[in-house]
């Protein structure tokens, strides 16, 4: 018997939509620098001084404890699944940004995300402990409202006879697909005026990890991907499982903010972009120039 469970990690909002106060959830080289390093222990690396995940994690990549006798495995992301994850997240972008998805109107000027190592460093930064759950903040120098999208998904079997079972197998890319494609479907529990205005308070179903896809100000992603075992019992039988886990996180260049808007909505799509995407029909460039806001540039 093999079960398959597949967690998402829910955003939590701040009170205020001043934008030293996101919505928390919320061409580098994948090693950050000893540079970048001492920037992530600085006091004002993150808003409100909170921690940086990257502060202790260094530039090395070593597991923390949390790891100690999982046989944690970092999965490496090649170019081909960075591609994957680029094309599922461009894809979803590219359908909300169309206006194919009811009640969702076009975007004026949602632009095609590109790759960034240091948001994949960070995201291994997290992952590396084998501990489900968000990181207090993962700002950089460029991006310093960065946002979050976490899963988490699990196969188990039952062991038998005493003997030593490998835990059950799962692909990568599937994992990925599922993880992304979950978050994606937070749009079902978002409103029209969800998307003008995020709020402080959602019922009827997270929208989090929905919206900080989707959102106009993110340009870049990076994530990171870790397999560990574990043991189980099975509480209705008492019979022990033997489990693998994968955990995904995804950091984005920027998060939600309360009282903003995801993105601009025009009667048709692009209708605000100065350079066009070559592959995404509804999207801008990744090149589209930057603007300048209260909370950063996009």
């Amino acid at each position: 018997m093999v079960a398959l469970v597949l967690l998402v990690g829910t955003h939590c909002c701040a009170s205020t939509s001043s934008p030293s106060r996101p919505a928390t959830n919320s061409a580098n080289s994948a090693s950050p620098s000893h540079t970048q390093v001492d920037f992530y222990c600085r006091k004002d690396a993150c808003p409100g001084g909170v921690a940086n995940v990257g502060c202790q994690c260094g530039t090395g990549a070593s597991y923390g404890a949390g790891c100690s006798g999982k046989a944690a495995q970092k999965i490496a992301l090649d170019q081909r699944t960075k591609d994957l994850i680029l094309r599922e997240h461009n894809l979803k972008r590219n359908l909300i940004a169309c206006g194919s998805i009811e009640p969702f109107e076009p975007a004026a000027r949602m632009a095609e995300v590109t790759w960034d190592a240091e948001l994949e460093h960070l995201a291994w930064c997290n992952v590396r402990h084998c501990a489900y759950g968000h990181d207090r903040c993962r700002s950089t120098r460029a991006f310093h409202f960065a946002g979050q999208n976490i899963a988490q998904r699990t196969a188990c079997h039952y062991g038998g006879g005493g003997g030593k079972l490998p835990p059950p197998a799962m692909k990568p890319d599937e994992t990925i697909r599922k993880s992304i494609g979950t978050w994606f479907q937070e749009h079902g529990n978002t409103t029209l005026g969800m998307i003008d205005r995020f709020p402080a308070n959602v019922t009827g179903g997270p929208i989090g990890h929905f919206t900080v896809m989707v959102n106009e100000k993110v340009r870049r992603v990076g994530c990171a991907l870790v397999a560990y075992h574990v043991q189980r019992q099975d509480l209705g039988t008492s019979r022990r499982m033997v489990c693998l886990v994968h955990y995904l996180v995804c950091n984005y260049s920027h998060t939600n903010f309360l009282q903003q808007k995801t993105y601009t909505k025009s009667p048709e799509p692009v209708q605000n972009c100065s350079l066009y995407s070559a592959e995404y029909s509804c999207l801008c460039s990744s090149r589209e120039p930057l603007l300048a806001s209260g909370a950063g540039t996009y």
